[in-house]
């Protein structure tokens, strides 16, 4: 319940920040692609505090799928104005499968891993993986602002 609390405090203050100031449409977009790395903080025993979600929002009233092809997931939402809809993810406590990515990756693609959100009008997606001892969070970005080159800043890895 404190992370849910925690989440809409802090997506209400930045919306609330930003809304003051000119509105970027670059965090808003009708199609997402999105990838949950992994989370290190608790893998040795499942809670159920922990999870995997996307938080989805707007300023108009959106319809919209979520679907994840590897893992047959597929959910409809809907939004409303100024309210934030949360999409549980599969994320291993009720089933084997999970939408987290593993770190054994060793640069090999899993094919139809991405988390795809469409919508029929423009809305913001955040996304939180929690663990026990960590929580990851990020802000999407629509398909149409990527670019083709990145940068990432992180600690070295062997």
């Amino acid at each position: 319940m404190h992370k849910r609390a925690f989440i809409f405090v802090w997506l209400s203050v930045g919306f609330t920040v930003s809304s003051t100031a000119q509105p970027s449409q670059g965090a808003y977009g009708k199609e997402f692609y999105v990838a949950f790395g992994p989370n290190e903080g608790g893998e040795l025993q499942l809670t159920s505090e922990d999870a995997d979600e996307i938080y989805i929002t707007g300023q108009y009233e959106a319809h919209g799928t979520v679907e994840i092809a590897a893992l047959h997931f597929f959910r409809s939402f809907s939004t409303v104005p100024g309210k934030i809809t949360t999409i549980d993810l599969p994320n291993g406590n009720e089933n084997a499968s999970t939408v987290e990515l593993p770190d054994t990756l060793d640069e090999k693609v899993i094919s139809g891993m991405a988390v795809h959100i469409t919508s029929d009008s423009s809305v913001a997606v955040f996304g939180l993986n929690h663990k026990q001892y960590s929580s990851d969070a990020f802000l999407a970005l629509p398909n149409d602002v990527l670019g083709t080159e990145y940068r990432t800043i992180n600690y070295k890895s062997s």
